[in-house]
C-alpha cells in the first residue's frame, strides 16, 4: 500500500503489485516512489532480475511493466517518466526513459561519466538526466545527461564536505535537485544523515535537515524509495 502521510490517505495496490512473490524475500524488492507521490516502480533485485518490474499509477491503480532485465534507477518527481538501466550485448550500459504506460520515451548507450557513476536522476522532461560524480580526492561534482540528443554537460563542483558521502539525488525543479548524504565511522556504519538543496547550475548547497542514526537501527530509508 501507499500512504499519505498529511491527509493519511491510503492507496491499495493491485494484488500482483502488493504480493511478494513465492520464493522472495522483501529484501529482493526494491521500491521507488515519485516526489509527488503519484507514481511507484517495484523492481526485483539480484537473481530475480528476469521478473518485469511494475510501474503503478498510485490514485488510479493502473499497472504497466518494465522488461526484466532492465534495473530501476529513479522516477522523475511528477511521475512522469521511470528511468531504467540494462547492460547490452557489449557490456555498455544503456539508460531507458519509459512513460506511465511502459513505452519507452528516450534511450542511448550512456557514456562512461555517466555510467561509472552514482546516484542519478531523471527530470520530468523525461531527458535530463543528473548524475553525481565522486572524484578520488573526495570532492564530488554535479554532471547532466540529455538521454535524448546523448550529450554531457560541463562539470560543476558541489559543495558538499568531503566526509559526506551522496546516497540520494532527486530532482526539484528544473534547477534545483535535493541530495541526501551520510557520514560515516571508518567501520562503514552510518552515523548522520543529511539532506541537501543543490542549485543545478552553480553547485552551491543549502542544508536543509539532519538526522542522527541510532546504532541500534539496521536499516532505514529516504524520501523516493
Amino acid at each position: 500500500m501507499v500512504r499519505d502521510l498529511t491527509t493519511d490517505k491510503v492507496f491499495t495496490l493491485p494484488s500482483k503489485v502488493a504480493q511478494v512473490p513465492k520464493g522472495l524475500t522483501m529484501g529482493d524488492i526494491g521500491t521507488f516512489l515519485s516526489k509527488d507521490g503519484t507514481l511507484l516502480a517495484v523492481d526485483y533485485l539480484g537473481d530475480t532480475a528476469r521478473r518485469p518490474s511494475w510501474i503503478v499509477e498510485v490514485e488510479t491503480g493502473t499497472v504497466s511493466t518494465v522488461k526484466g532485465n532492465a534495473s530501476v534507477e529513479s522516477i522523475s518527481p511528477g511521475g512522469k517518466y521511470v528511468l531504467a538501466s540494462e547492460y547490452t550485448n557489449e557490456n555498455t550500459l544503456k539508460y531507458i526513459a519509459y512513460d506511465t504506460t511502459g513505452n519507452v520515451a528516450n534511450s542511448q548507450v550512456v557514456p562512461q561519466v555517466v555510467s561509472n557513476n552514482s546516484p542519478v536522476t531523471l527530470a520530468d522532461d523525461g531527458a535530463t538526466v543528473a548524475v553525481i560524480v565522486n572524484s578520488a580526492t573526495g570532492k564530488k561534482y554535479l554532471r547532466t545527461y540529455d538521454l535524448a540528443l546523448d550529450t554531457v554537460g560541463e562539470r560543476i563542483e558541489v559543495a558538499i564536505p568531503k566526509t559526506e558521502s551522496v546516497q540520494r539525488v532527486l530532482w526539484d525543479t528544473s534547477d534545483r535537485l535535493s541530495v541526501w548524504t551520510f557520514h560515516d565511522t571508518e567501520s562503514y556504519t552510518a552515523t548522520l544523515t543529511t539532506s541537501w538543496h543543490l542549485d543545478a547550475g552553480t553547485g552551491e548547497t543549502k542544508k536543509t535537515d539532519s538526522f542522527k542514526i541510532k546504532s541500534k537501527v539496521w536499516d532505514y530509508r529516504l524520501p523516493g524509495g
